[in-house]
């Protein structure tokens, strides 16, 4: 050993003790995002996701405390304007993180477009295989890995569960935006099955901005004992609020894919337990971080879901539905 590094040495092993850790101590950046979420639902403050929260508390738990040792960039959708996954997706890859988070299918894509060598975890992505993020859920190759939150027979049951709180229901009406929900024609022929044997007419169809769809919903809202069926994709995420006041406006009942809707004023929802998807989320970013390879790491799908039902919400809906039915599904 030269003299120079023995003497460096000495003199940290005689530092104090938090000083040595800090040295050892690695500072770990990654990338969250999410064009679903403004920046003050990941922020902290009142406004913040308790999914987000839930995801953060666990990385501590696990070691990584922001601004210690974790640095978070964050790209909400203030980032995402106009949609442009692509610019968003090369300035990420451009800051160089030790790992990307990412919470829709279109960010993936653009993502690993632009990189095949950064980890990236998804997770809310729905048809990983599919969509081409992954090989295989079980051996997933290449640079992603993560966790599933939808499986295409949910359209039936968000069809069954509307007409079983519903029943004076006769006809619904899906809406979603094909180019941010490549997915969705699997989730229509399941809940077309569905409003078939419950001879219930369904439509559906792509719109493409808010000012569309809220022209759509009107005019579908012009007949009457109409209700919604809210497909999980990033559009609709982005404009979850809007539609819950479509709904509220129209007096149509709507059902939802994301349990934070009732919580927000919308009827119903059924779904995968999200608060328990970004805990495991966080386990995989702890993996990935101490050397896992994301294509050894199985894609994971939800195991827990929830029916949650507003019930100031439903208390409204008898008002104008004197056959609407509250009660537990």
């Amino acid at each position: 050993m030269r003299r120079r590094e023995f003497i460096a040495g000495l003199l940290l092993s005689a530092a104090p003790g938090w000083l040595r850790a800090q040295q050892a101590t690695k500072v770990y950046r990654i990338a969250y995002v999410d064009p679903t979420s403004r920046i003050a639902q990941i922020s902290g403050g009142p406004q913040e996701w308790p999914e987000y929260r839930a995801f953060i508390d666990e990385l501590r738990r696990l070691g990584y405390v922001e601004e210690r040792n974790l640095l978070v960039d964050k790209f909400p959708a203030e980032r995402h304007a106009n949609t442009d996954y692509d610019e968003v997706a090369r300035e990420v890859v451009r800051r160089s993180p030790d790992l990307i988070v990412t919470i829709t299918t279109p960010s993936s894509l653009a993502l690993r477009k632009e990189t095949r060598t950064i980890p990236i975890v998804f997770l809310t992505i729905t048809d990983p295989v599919d969509s081409g993020l992954v090989s295989s859920m079980a051996k997933p190759g290449g640079n992603l890995t993560g966790f599933t939150d939808y499986e295409p027979s949910l359209g039936g049951k968000w069809v069954e569960l509307l007409k079983e709180i519903s029943p004076a229901t006769t006809r619904m009406a899906m809406y979603f935006h094909e180019a941010t929900a490549p997915f969705a024609r699997k989730f229509i022929v399941s809940a077309e099955a569905a409003a078939a044997r419950l001879s219930v007419p369904l439509t559906a169809n792509n719109v493409p901005d808010l000012p569309e769809l809220e022209q759509a919903v009107a005019a579908f809202a012009a007949e009457p004992n109409g209700g919604l069926v809210v497909v999980n994709d990033t559009f609709s995420a982005a404009n979850y609020e809007g539609i819950i006041r479509l709904a509220y406006r129209h007096h149509l009942p709507a059902i939802y894919p994301w349990h934070f809707c009732p919580r927000h004023g919308g009827l119903i929802s059924y779904n995968f337990d999200s608060l328990v998807l970004f805990l495991d989320g966080a386990g995989d970013v702890d993996r990935v971080l101490r050397g896992a390879k994301p294509s050894d790491l199985p894609v994971q799908s939800p195991r827990k879901f929830d029916l949650i039902t507003n019930m100031q919400t439903a208390e409204n809906a008898r008002s104008h539905y004197p056959r609407f039915s509250a009660r537990p599904c």
